[in-house]
């Protein structure tokens, strides 16, 4: 419906009602007034008719031209016109005319009522006198000269123009005076009524535009007005107070998507991104920049997530199927559940929230425990397999004959019994490493000096060891706080692998060096090398570069892995360089702890 101005609708309706009432009144107080000085004259005219009347009775014995003569004496100083007409319609005696030169008048309105013995008066005009004349007849109460008479009394109309127009002039003014009392309603009106309506409404577009810092004050007594802006400001002030309860759960929203390791998407009916969050950008590779407004065609390149988003886009008034999907997105893997935001309807779709739950951590670990679970599995059964066929041959074989051959079994099961010994024994190192996840509680200055002593002085007395040569570069006085036992038991892996796979006739070298809040231990060797595709699986459990020379120099394969788990729960860092033929070095570094 199409809307008009206050001024376009109420003041045309009042001006009408109003030039109504002034037309009404003015139509009615015409014709009462006209009414009135019509009577007025008509019972003026009954008055002069019976003072003639009276008169001619009381001088009847004179003729009519005698009358007359008298009459015309006794009108002279009014405009009074005074007649009498016999039963014939000869006019016998008038005031203003020669009756012989007058025509009969038995015709005349007046005349005729009055012969009727109707009493009447009327206007008309006059064709003797040539004006308009009010007449008022009746014929007389006696016969005058033996007949009955009518007597007529007239006068001319102009005296009740002039009065009529004295009329018009009251009501003139009492219209003028009408239409100035409107055009002052009209003000009163603008002032009291339109100007705080108008200010009610631009206060109400301003809310509207949820701008609400201006202070408006409607200056209006009327207590409706009043009424209706005191509820804007209330509505004004609680639109104020919940504005500001959304954004701050937006912004508590934002801080939460912000913060989400999950990847979060929202999609709207069309498959355009309305809102994400960081870690959305990161799993599509477009840190830095938005996704917002691109459509997810342009980002998903996954063929089984994007035939499940377009089915959740194309189905209106069902829910989503709640299948859960497995996808690769740049070398991580994301589990992706879709929903629905709000109720939606058969005729209204609504937006579709996809989560993107990062799970590369979860299946490595999930490779991981396979790897473990068939590498203990497999480097469990060698020694075990040996030791029950070792021992079955000795059990069930005539060996008395042959004690060397005996003691050459012995020393295989010997040998395989420590090997399962020291795998077990490195197992239960790296679970009680696993479960202890904070030992800082536990750290106590040490002397790197005196450790790295001790772990290469523990490796040189090992068999084949003692001509090995081994070289230490360490300031004696240079401490860190740690667990001296761990450490030396990371060193002694590091040097004993060093040992074990390098030549004999080749060093080894232990060097410490102080940083300005950090220390760094370094062993290397002139060895066989590591293969670049290796080194990052090297601290994997069980993991060998070559198996059969692992295996012949006794190792577990869960050596590095230990390493790295003593070196995580003293806060440092290890990083290896090899390169195959000219030989390996690890460097540990680690916070001295120096004013903790």
């Amino acid at each position: 419906m199409k809307s008009k101005p206050l001024r376009k609708i109420i003041y045309p309706r009042i001006a009408i009602i109003m030039l109504s009432i002034l037309a009404f009144f003015t139509i009615f107080a015409t014709y009462v007034s006209k009414q009135y000085i019509y009577r007025q004259s008509e019972d003026n005219l009954v008055e002069v008719l019976k003072l003639v009347e009276n008169y001619i009775y009381e001088n009847s014995q004179e003729d009519f031209k005698t009358l007359g003569d008298d009459l015309n004496v006794l009108t002279n100083t009014s405009q009074i016109r005074v007649s009498i007409i016999d039963p014939d319609g000869v006019v016998v005696l008038d005031t203003d005319k020669d009756p012989s030169l007058l025509n009969n008048h038995s015709t005349r309105p007046e005349i005729y009522k009055a012969f009727n013995r109707e009493e009447n008066s009327i206007i008309r005009h006059s064709a003797t006198l040539n004006i308009d004349l009010i007449y008022y007849a009746k014929m007389m109460n006696r016969p005058l000269y033996g007949l009955t008479h009518v007597i007529r009394v007239a006068m001319p109309y102009t005296e009740l123009q002039l009065a009529y127009r004295s009329i018009y002039i009251y009501i003139g003014i009492w219209a003028i005076l009408f239409l100035s009392l409107s055009v002052v309603l009209f003000i009163f009106l603008g002032n009291k009524l339109e100007r705080p309506l108008n200010d009610l409404a631009t206060t109400a577009q301003q809310y509207a535009s949820l701008d609400f810092s201006t202070e408006t004050f409607i200056s209006s007594n009327l207590t409706e007005i009043q009424e209706v802006f005191s509820s804007m400001r209330h509505m004004a002030k609680k639109i104020v107070e919940q504005i500001d309860d959304i954004q701050q759960q937006k912004e508590e929203l934002q801080v939460v998507l912000d913060g989400m390791t999950e990847a979060v998407i929202v999609l709207d009916p069309h498959g355009q991104i309305i809102e994400s969050n960081p870690s959305a950008e990161q799993a599509f590779s477009v840190k830095g920049s938005s996704l917002i407004g691109k459509y997810y065609l342009q980002l998903l390149r996954n063929s089984e997530l994007n035939e499940i988003v377009e089915d959740a886009l194309d189905t209106i008034g069902q829910p989503i199927q709640q299948s859960e999907i497995k996808v690769q997105l740049n070398d991580h893997f994301y589990q992706v559940h879709l929903s629905r935001i709000g109720i939606e309807t058969e005729l209204e779709s609504k937006n579709i929230l996809m989560v993107l739950n990062d799970i590369t951590t979860l299946m490595h670990l999930e490779k991981v425990r396979r790897d473990f679970v068939a590498n203990v599995s497999h480097e469990l059964k060698t020694p075990v397999t040996s030791i029950k066929g070792f021992t079955e041959t000795l059990l069930y074989s005539d060996l008395s004959l042959d004690p060397q051959k005996s003691k050459h079994f012995l020393k295989i099961i010997n040998s395989q019994t420590d090997r399962l010994h020291a795998i077990i024994e490195d197992l239960l190192t790296l679970s009680r490493l696993e479960q202890s996840h904070n030992r800082a509680d536990d750290f106590i200055p040490i002397n790197l000096n005196s450790v790295i002593s001790d772990s290469v002085q523990i490796c040189r007395d090992k068999p084949g060891n003692e001509e090995r040569t081994i070289t230490i570069e360490c300031n004696r006085d240079l401490q860190m706080r740690g667990n001296s036992l761990l450490l030396e038991q990371t060193l002694i892996n590091l040097i004993d692998n060093a040992l074990k796979y390098s030549e004999v006739t080749t060093p080894v070298k232990v060097i410490c060096s102080k940083l300005p809040t950090q220390v760094r231990i370094e062993v290397s060797d002139k060895g066989y090398g590591i293969p670049h595709s290796s080194i990052d699986r090297i601290f994997e459990r069980f993991y060998r570069v070559d198996k059969g020379r692992s295996r012949d120099k006794g190792g577990t394969g869960l050596g590095l892995a230990i390493v790295k788990h003593i070196v995580a729960q003293h806060q440092g860092t290890i990083e290896v360089k090899s390169e195959e033929g000219e030989g390996t070095t690890f460097s540990l570094t680690f916070p001295t702890g120096e004013g903790s």
